[in-house]
């Protein structure tokens, strides 16, 4: 271990205990995990997509990770899937946000009843497809009505419209996609990217998550097998917290890099101001102050995140229940007040991460200004402006909030 990387793994001496599990995990991913770290900068800067590292990923195994077991998945915890993701958020911000419409599907699966739909789709990720994202459009009204129709043939189902902020979606095998049904119902729709009806546009131009690939999708009346046609139920009810700590989980691992960044940053700095406290930059109090106040933050964000993940889990347990909907808007009001903390705590880490290191800092080489990138953007997505008062409105009128999901 070289004199560089050694303060690097101290912070490990101050953190929590990891499970069993998540060591193990830690270990099987390693590899890809390094690589993808290793190109991260690089990539934002030239805007290339992480094509061959994302499927490295699948083929280890990564996007079977809440999978069950008999559909050759590694069926882990919430807490600890959420673990590992907060460590690819550490290689690259942009890589869980590609495989975050995958895992919301994931479940999706897991909270329907047992059926041959179900079953099919766990096969086919076990066997290591990849599915995308196909929810936001950019018709103005509520977000969770989509316009997209699904339409029965007599060749078979087809979809036509319209999707924006298709995060993923350029790397996956086919993308599950919100459809109004001729009943008028919601339901998804399973589309196979290998159509030549459906189109994958990479015209995100995002200042953060640039390699997202959150571009549109078009569908020219796209087939759909009849497996991959299934309406919506009450397990999406779930889905507003996951995808939301998927967030907040790639926040965390944002601020884990802040923090190992600013420790290269500090230890390689031989220059100092005319103001400095010692010689050496390494051994400036000032200085360390700033290391120590980095690590504060993102020891919070994993916390936080930590902890939105068990009140998940916990939640997870009365699906079906009579107190299903309340339990999962208390889990997302949760979810709401660790969004804002951690979303402050790292925007905040992003900025003081350049004064440990002068003006050598802001090399376009070194590309650490994509942090505050990554993490504004992420901020931006289920905007945090709104979440301060849906929790006040809860703690003084006892007002829960309401699931876009919740027609189902």
């Amino acid at each position: 271990m070289t004199d560089t990387q050694q303060p690097i793994r101290r912070h490990e001496a101050l953190n929590r205990t990891r499970s069993p599990r998540v060591v193990d995990l830690r270990d099987r991913f390693a590899d890809v995990f390094e690589r993808i770290a290793a190109g991260a900068a690089d990539r934002d800067r030239e805007r290339r997509h992480p094509f061959e590292e994302v499927r490295a990923l699948a083929n280890a195994g990564f996007t079977r990770l809440r999978v069950p077991e008999e559909h050759g998945g590694l069926d882990v915890s919430l807490p600890d899937f959420f673990e590992l993701i907060a460590d690819l958020g550490a290689a690259d911000a942009n890589v869980p946000n590609i495989l975050r419409g995958h895992f919301s599907f994931v479940e999706i699966l897991r909270q329907m009843p047992q059926g041959p739909e179900r079953s099919h789709w766990f096969n086919e990720i076990g066997s290591g497809k990849i599915f995308g994202n196909g929810q936001t459009e950019p018709a103005p009204g509520p977000a969770a009505v989509p316009q997209a129709s699904i339409t029965r043939t007599q060749a078979g189902w087809t979809v036509r419209g319209t999707k924006i902020y298709s995060s993923g979606t350029l790397h996956a095998d086919a993308v599950r996609t919100s459809v109004v049904g001729p009943d008028g119902d919601l339901y998804w729709a399973i589309v196979s990217t290998e159509s030549p009806l459906v189109e994958r546009l990479d015209d995100w131009d995002g200042f953060g998550q640039r390699l997202s690939a959150s571009g549109t999708t078009l569908y020219h009346d796209a087939p759909v097998d009849d497996i991959g046609v299934f309406r919506l139920g009450p397990g999406t009810r779930q889905h507003q917290s996951f995808v939301q700590i998927i967030h907040l989980a790639t926040l965390a691992g944002i601020a884990r890099r802040i923090r190992d960044d600013a420790v290269q940053v500090l230890v390689r700095r031989t220059r100092t101001s005319m103001h400095g406290l010692n010689e050496q930059p390494r051994h400036d109090q000032l200085l360390l102050g700033v290391v120590g106040d980095l690590a504060r933050r993102a020891v919070t964000a994993d916390l936080l995140t930590s902890a939105a993940a068990e009140r998940l889990e916990e939640a997870n347990e009365h699906l079906g229940h009579d107190d299903e909907a309340e339990t999962y808007s208390r889990c997302y009001l949760f979810t709401s007040q660790a969004q804002v903390q951690i979303i402050d705590d790292v925007s905040r880490a992003a900025t003081r991460l350049f004064d440990l290191g002068g003006s050598s800092a802001v090399s376009a080489e070194l590309n650490l200004d994509r942090h505050w990138r990554n993490a504004r953007t992420l901020a931006s997505h289920n905007p945090v402006v709104y979440k301060d008062s849906i929790v006040g409105d809860f703690i003084v009128n006892g007002t829960l909030p309401g699931s876009i999901w919740a027609q189902a």
